[in-house]
């Protein structure tokens, strides 16, 4: 990762970046360092059907929703849909749409 990265220093209308990797790869942390480099980004917080995690706050690190829940939102404003291990995952527009 280059040392001088600069957001910042992009055109204003805004830029979406993916971090996309296997469960356990460093996606979070990778976010956090950029987070840190440059307090104008921003996170998207995804919602799951999957149970949290030890140390996983709902509403920070997932909506953890269950399945009734989940297919609500999805006739709301889903944005992507994807199942792994049975599970379903999601990311949403806005935490107003909960």
């Amino acid at each position: 990762m280059k040392q001088n990265f600069n957001p910042n220093e992009q055109n204003k209308k805004g830029k979406i970046i993916i971090i996309s990797g296997p469960s356990g790869c460093g996606k979070t942390t990778v976010a956090n360092y950029l987070k840190e480099m440059s307090p104008d980004i921003s996170t998207s917080v995804s919602a799951t059907t999957r149970a949290p995690r030890k140390g996983e706050i709902n509403e920070k690190d997932y909506y953890f929703l269950n399945s009734k829940q989940f297919l609500d939102l999805k006739n709301k404003c889903l944005i992507i849909i994807t199942e792994h291990q049975k599970k379903l995952f999601t990311t949403k527009l806005t935490k107003e749409n909960l």
